[in-house]
């Protein structure tokens, strides 16, 4: 190739040597291999849900800098019901160009009762550069049940109706639950009612007197209705939007907590900008609005004998418009 201007090469040179210089600013990784093991070294590809196993990565990186950077490995195990869990390493001295094993050590995750691939991520961060490599490894369910449950709602007020699900894995063929106020179960999915506020650790035990058990320590919070407060309130959708006549537009609202408030404090014209401001400590109060706006009102309510206190903000509730 011939060059017409001979300004032309080391202009060439000079931005290819700039180029390279950012390119290789920014780290370069390297993963050589990828290993799934058990405890005791052994190379497997076939697990069981609950079992202990090492996730390795052996890697490098290399960079402008010679300086040691601080290097980030994740596993992510993928099931394929959707169940996901991303386990996370942080080595926080390694050298440019220094080959190395990443290991993380960490139980196949209880999410299925079916033999299945499960495919594993294994990526090596450092600084804004990541690597990554995906492999996978077949998990059978565990050998002997394991007790798994979930409830809804978890909290609320009393009397709380829970209802609760059975997610244990492998052969169930006793349920046993104690709902930590008296009450028990034996009931695969049973609903409970809580009738006093606190808090409540549920056991869920399978396959008793050799089965498995779960306890979830204050898994459900129940509170008293009158330690409670859920500000409300509401204005006549007649009143909400009026035509400005000249004439002050007087809007009633009335109060609709929820609890047992005994203070008020109303702001018919609230901005954030400027803050809360008091107009009103009626329960129930009007206002006379004197001019054309879209107006956002805020209640606050307190109950002094619970010491409890709540606010609701309506933005934009009032609309006084021109024609």
């Amino acid at each position: 190739m011939r060059f017409r201007n001979s300004l032309f090469l080391p202009l060439l040179v000079i931005v290819l040597v700039l180029t390279a210089g950012q390119l290789w600013a920014v780290p370069v990784i390297t993963i050589f291999n990828v290993k799934t093991t058990s405890p005791n070294g052994i190379l497997d590809r076939d697990f069981r849900i609950g079992e202990v196993v090492k996730y390795k990565i052996r890697y490098n990186f290399s960079a402008l800098s010679p300086d040691p950077r601080a290097v980030t490995g994740t596993v992510k195990v993928e099931f394929a019901d959707g169940c996901v869990r991303k386990y996370e390493k942080v080595v926080g001295s390694v050298n440019p160009d220094e080959s190395r094993w990443m290991v993380l050590r960490r139980k196949i995750p209880v999410c299925s009762s079916v033999a299945n691939w499960v495919t594993v991520t294994y990526s090596i961060k450092v600084g804004s550069s990541t690597a990554s490599e995906s492999g996978a490894i077949f998990v059978y369910p565990p050998l002997e049940p394991i007790a798994r449950f979930t409830a809804t709602p978890r909290y609320g007020v009393a009397p709380l109706a829970v209802y609760f699900s059975n997610k244990s894995l492998g052969t169930v063929e006793t349920f046993d639950w104690d709902f930590d106020d008296g009450e028990t179960s034996n009931l695969p999915n049973p609903s409970h009612v809580y009738d006093e506020a606190g808090q409540y650790s549920v056991s869920l035990t399978i396959n008793d007197p050799d089965g498995d058990t779960k306890t979830k320590t204050d898994y459900i919070t129940v509170v008293d209705p009158a330690t409670v407060l859920d500000a409300k309130f509401r204005a006549p959708r007649s009143q909400r939007a009026v035509l400005w006549e000249d004439t002050p537009v007087t809007v009633n609202f009335k109060d609709r907590t929820a609890g047992a408030p005994d203070s008020w404090e109303w702001d018919f014209s609230y901005d954030e900008g400027d803050g809360f401001n008091l107009e009103s400590t009626d329960q129930n109060p009007s206002h006379d609005y004197t001019g054309p706006g879209l107006y956002s009102v805020v209640l606050k309510v307190s109950d002094s004998v619970n010491s409890v206190e709540d606010r609701k903000t309506k933005w934009n509730y009032i609309y006084i418009y021109e024609e």
